[in-house]
Parts: C-alpha cells; sequence; structure tokens
C-alpha cells in the first residue's frame, strides 16, 4: 500500500514511484497537488482513491485490470482501459464547474 497525504508532486517523481512497485494492491493519494498528468499501469492494483486539490486540470490514464474500487476527484479527463468487469463503484467529483470526460475502453 502506498498513502501519501497533502503532498506537492510531480508527474515524473509519481510515475517512477509507482513503476518501482509493481505488485502495488492500494494507492491512496490525499489532498495532493502538482500534477498535470498521471498514468498509472499498475497490474495488480485493486483498490485506488486519487482526491487531488489545485485548479483541476490534470490528465489521468489508468490501466490496472485487477481494480475493484476507483474514487477520483480533480481530474479533469479520465481515461480508464483493460478493466474487470467487478469494479464496484466510480466516484467523480469536481472541484470546479469544467467539464469531465470518462472513457472505459
Amino acid at each position: 500500500m502506498i498513502e501519501v497525504v497533502g503532498a506537492r508532486l510531480k508527474d515524473t517523481a509519481l510515475s517512477d514511484a509507482l513503476r518501482a512497485c509493481p505488485n502495488l494492491t492500494h494507492l491512496l493519494l490525499l489532498g495532493c497537488d502538482g500534477l498535470k498528468s498521471l498514468s498509472i499501469e499498475l497490474p495488480h492494483l485493486e483498490h485506488r482513491k486519487l482526491y487531488f486539490t489545485g485548479i483541476g486540470n490534470c490528465l489521468l490514464l489508468l490501466n490496472s485490470p485487477k481494480l475493484e474500487s476507483f474514487e477520483v476527484q480533480g481530474f479533469s479527463f479520465i481515461r480508464v482501459t483493460n478493466l474487470l468487469l467487478k469494479i464496484i463503484f466510480i466516484v467523480v467529483e469536481r472541484i470546479t464547474n469544467n467539464l469531465i470526460a470518462i472513457y472505459f475502453i
């Protein structure tokens, strides 16, 4: 499990940290900001909560075939690929009034 609360993150630093943990099953990022894009490709990830603050102009790309639960806030564009049918819930909330797009491929 990785849990980060209230941190200012850089795209490359977070991506590198996640790539170093290929067997990660739980990811929790709460009250974080500073990202412009985040790509998460973790084959064993089952649970994810991503609550970002800031201006909300962030791209999120998800590819986690074992994902069971997913909560997200603070992204303006979300693309989800390779998910099994056992997703329990998806909660998408925005801090601003910008349009949200979620694509399941």
